[in-house]
């Protein structure tokens, strides 16, 4: 029975780990946008920038600390996928006492 038992135990830990090492699999190439983030001169593959948007190899800046201004970062390539999921990271920084922004989008 305790045989049963480990055998069972060491099944369910395999799984565990094959079902978390295979997610990173389904990461599709077109539709991540990684550090360095510049491929030749301003262009990035498989991404439209548009408005004031400004692309470093460490960080994209959709707009600067100003009012009005626009700035969009678009994915080219359709997604075909039934399922998917985004993983977004950002971070919103400017002067601080001044409340310059006009509002933020992800969709």
């Amino acid at each position: 029975m305790l045989s049963k038992l480990l055998v069972l135990l060491n099944l369910l830990i395999a799984v565990n780990v094959l079902a978390e090492w295979n997610s990173n699999d389904f990461m599709k190439r077109e539709h991540s946008l990684i550090k360095p983030y510049q491929g030749t001169g301003m262009m990035v593959p498989f991404w439209d920038f548009h408005g004031s948007t400004f692309v470093t190899p460490n960080h994209v800046r959709i707009t600067p600390d100003r009012q009005s201004q626009q700035g969009a970062l678009w994915n080219s390539v359709p997604c075909n996928v039934i399922s998917w999921e985004m993983q977004v990271q950002f971070k919103i920084h400017g002067h601080g006492k001044d409340l310059f922004g006009d509002g933020m989008a992800i969709w």
